[in-house]
């Protein structure tokens, strides 16, 4: 027991320890925009490769992706860059933003790679507007209260034949409720839009995180 402390003293105050840990918590900005999905696809898990070792075990709780995406809308920050290559973590399997053509995503930008926020992509599309709305409700899933209700939304473009609903459902793009057919062809007829997201996501779940993100702003789309 009193080697065991030695130990921990020592990892806590020497100096290299401490120089590793300041590594470790490097400094990084946030930035919101809405992308454009251009490809993705799975990396080795995280354990792959480790080193065998009796005093250490790996396990990897998450599949990693690499998601490259445009960049259409900025929405906090800047980026000097058109497209971008995203470390994206996720415990459930594939990331359910990276089904839609397009998303609000909140990213880590590091010194050598960006990295999605855990969880927070968001699939959005063009209203009649020319905006970003989410089809149906995507703050169901991050809220910890009662998120805003959806609002009556116009979409740029419906979202294919009828007869493609009970895929788009099965495949967990979009809720049961989210898609109505007319006239033989898939509406989605509310939605949240892009800037009760992007304000919800940044009071709730970023807060609590610790990260600071500027409010909305009038002029962005």
């Amino acid at each position: 027991m009193r080697t065991w402390c030695w130990v921990m003293m020592f990892l806590l105050f020497s100096p290299c320890a401490l120089a590793q840990a300041e590594e470790a918590q490097e400094e990084y900005e946030t930035v919101a925009f809405v992308g454009r999905l251009i490809s993705i696809r799975p990396l080795p898990p995280a354990c792959e490769g480790e080193p065998q070792r009796e005093d250490r075990i790996c396990i990897s709780f998450d599949a990693i992706f690499l998601a490259r995406y445009e960049i259409v809308d900025m929405v906090a920050g800047h980026l000097s860059v058109n497209e971008i290559d995203i470390r994206v973590a996720d415990h459930y399997g594939f990331p359910q933003f990276a089904r839609h053509p397009h998303a609000l995503l909140f990213v880590a930008v590091g010194r050598d790679a960006f990295d999605l926020h855990k969880y927070q992509g968001y699939g959005v599309y063009r209203t009649a507007s020319n905006a970003w709305a989410s089809c149906g409700d995507p703050l169901y899933r991050n809220q910890y209260y009662d998120p805003p209700q959806p609002t009556e939304q116009i979409f740029m473009e419906d979202f294919g034949p009828a007869s493609k609903r009970k895929k788009l459902v099965a495949d967990g793009v979009f809720l049961k409720g989210d898609l109505v057919a007319v006239a033989g062809r898939l509406r989605c007829l509310k939605g949240q839009p892009l800037s009760t997201i992007y304000e919800e996501t940044r009071t709730g779940v970023m807060k609590a995180r610790g990260i600071e993100l500027p409010a909305w702003r009038a002029s962005a789309p």
